[in-house]
Parts: C-alpha cells; sequence; structure tokens
C-alpha cells in the first residue's frame, strides 16, 4: 500500500499510470479518488493538483512542468490513462537548494493529490490500487 499525499516524480521516462485511485474501504465506504479521476480536465482538476505541492523544482536536475501532463479517456469510458513524460532540456533557469545553484536537465510531469490522508496504525481500512506501465529500456 502507498499513499499519494506525497507528488508522484517519475523522472526521465515515460511513465502511463493507469487506473490510479485510492479507495477508503472502511467501514463509511467512502470513495477518496475515483477512478474516473482522469476522465476529463473538470474531474482532473476536482482530485488532483499539478506539480509538487511546493511548486515546480525538488532538489534535483528536473523542473515539473505541466505541458509533461496529459491525461485522456479509454474509447470505452470505463477507465483513463495519465501519461507523465519527461526531456532533457537546455537553457533553463537553475533550480536552487541550499544556496546552490542546480543546472535543469529535464522538464517532467508531477501531479499530487488534493486530498491528504495518512496512514496510521490507528487508521485502517484503506484499499490504495493503481496499474502502472513504464518502459524498461535503457536511455527511456
Amino acid at each position: 500500500m502507498r499513499s499519494f499525499h506525497h507528488p508522484l516524480p517519475l523522472l526521465l521516462q515515460t511513465v502511463t499510470i493507469l487506473c490510479l485511485f485510492p479507495t477508503a474501504l472502511a467501514s463509511s465506504k467512502t470513495l477518496l479518488i475515483p477512478s474516473t479521476s482522469f476522465n476529463s480536465t473538470t474531474t482532473f482538476n476536482t482530485y488532483w493538483s499539478l506539480n509538487y505541492p511546493w511548486g515546480t523544482d525538488h532538489n534535483g536536475a528536473a523542473r515539473m512542468s505541466p505541458s509533461q501532463v496529459t491525461t485522456s479517456p479509454s474509447t470505452d469510458g470505463t477507465s483513463s490513462t495519465l501519461t507523465l513524460t519527461a526531456h532533457r532540456v537546455t537553457g533553463q533557469k537553475p533550480a536552487t537548494h541550499g544556496g546552490k545553484q542546480i543546472p535543469i536537465k529535464y522538464l517532467s510531469g508531477a501531479i499530487h493529490a488534493k486530498q491528504h490522508f495518512a496512514i496510521t496504525s490507528s487508521v485502517t481500512g484503506y484499499d490504495f490500487s493503481a496499474e502502472f506501465r513504464a518502459p524498461v529500456a535503457k536511455g527511456t
């Protein structure tokens, strides 16, 4: 199980995430993020935010960009796909961390859930499910 409280930084490769959705199966049977959350821009914006919660840069060599995030529903409308893509760039303004400048070598996509939820020993009953596909060839 994994909490999607933190963003999903998927760098240096194109990653497609199918039907990404945590569901709460506790006694309340509350659905936190539905499997249809990537089906439209309106639905996506209800449950997800682009980039990291703190902005576009982290202490690495990639900058998050909304242009690197795409969503698309399946042809039958029963599922949807989120694609996060990274590509090498030059000429970006450097990031700063700890007073040091870090060159930006990649633009990448990242999202994070708007709803925050914590998994602790006293909070049980959450079921997180997702399907992931990523290329495995060297350099992808």
